[in-house]
């Protein structure tokens, strides 16, 4: 048994950082030790969300307080975090010696506009103990000046690097010539099985369609239009950008269990968020998926690992019923799909471990 350190972005208050963060170390518990590192940096963007949550009613302002608890409770109850925090880079040395492993991922951890360029997520800190990437992910094709610099000055020293982004694979490859794997995010490396009974989900029999959405545009609400149509059942969602989409039902202020028993419960998920996809594939329901303004690359890369790269709905498109049927993913094909991948990335973590 070894003791694992883990760089991640488990203290975020954020479905997807907290349950990738969780997916990992229990699939890693089950033969050995497992701590995060709780390593502080400030977000690029912080002043601006701060005046965001003074402009929140106070209606918002509670529902985002008791989201704050259950994700200290879910973290509490489940996530062994380091005792010692490091602030920043000028900590790091402290902890260079107290695993016996590393691994930086998953997540956004190399991309330093999130980071606020902390170069700890590139384990710089780490001398003469093995360093592990799993899934990292810069999140975005274009990859900045500093990541390039760090990439090349601190890649070099790992004993095995694995992506989540085929992009970043390519571009570790040919520029700075590395032995990369692209492998699955971390909460396929459970089942469906161990998600329901690791968690308690409960089967509610309830019949609801679940919209979580990142970004709120036109063809989202088109989507929607058509969907009350051809589904005779309620629709409700989950806001998980600022934008809230007018004229549908939300629920706020819930804890990860909550999302993932909200998802597991759904009839069928819209979404354009990269990890509420994830879990409608891991419970197996059908999920229709639409872009984001900005940032699709991670969506678009499941979609392809799953055979559905032509299934995302586009801002451009012509919404209608034919369009529906035709772009429906259904959950239990695609997870059946990535069942090879998952198997590799289990064989990553083992054989790089030990």
């Amino acid at each position: 048994m070894k003791k694992i350190g883990i760089a991640t972005f488990c203290k975020a208050n954020n479905y997807g950082a907290v349950l990738q963060a969780y997916g990992l170390s229990q699939y890693l518990k089950k033969e050995n030790e497992v701590e995060f590192l709780d390593i502080e940096f400030n977000p690029k963007g912080k002043k601006s969300q701060e005046e965001n949550m003074k402009k929140n009613s106070i209606f918002q302002k509670i529902n985002g307080k008791i989201k704050k608890i259950k994700f200290e409770q879910f973290r509490k109850e489940n996530l062994i975090i380091s005792d010692e925090t490091i602030h920043g880079d000028k900590d790091c040395n402290k902890i260079q010696d107290k695993y016996d492993c590393y691994i930086v991922g998953s997540d956004q951890v190399w991309n330093t506009d999130i980071t606020n360029k902390t170069r700890a997520f590139f384990l710089d800190f780490v001398i003469n103990k093995p360093k592990i990437a799993y899934a990292a992910s810069y999140g975005r094709e274009n990859i900045n000046e500093t990541e390039k610099k760090w990439s090349e000055e601190y890649l070099n020293s790992f004993k095995a690097i694995s992506v989540r982004e085929k992009q970043s694979a390519t571009y570790l490859k040919q520029q700075l010539n590395l032995n990369v794997n692209v492998v699955c995010d971390p909460v396929f490396l459970l089942d469906k099985d161990e998600w329901i009974n690791k968690n308690n989900l409960k089967n509610k029999n309830k019949s609801y369609i679940l919209v979580y959405y990142m970004e709120s545009n036109s063809t989202l609400e088109s989507i929607i239009s058509n969907v009350k149509k051809m589904y005779n059942c309620p629709i409700i969602a989950i806001k998980g950008g600022i934008q809230k989409l007018e004229g549908v039902k939300h629920v706020d202020g819930l804890g990860p269990k909550e999302f993932l028993n909200i998802i597991y419960n759904s009839k069928m998920v819209i979404t354009n968020s990269f990890h509420a996809f994830a879990f409608s594939i891991i419970f197996n329901k059908k999920v229709i998926t639409f872009e984001h303004s900005k940032w699709n690359l991670r969506i678009s890369n499941l979609l392809e690992l799953t055979d559905n790269n032509d299934k995302i709905i586009k801002l451009k498109d012509n919404v209608n019923e034919n369009l529906l049927n035709e772009k429906t993913i259904k959950g239990d094909k695609a997870s059946n799909t990535i069942l090879p991948l998952i198997k590799e990335s289990k064989e990553f973590l083992n054989k790089s471990i030990n």
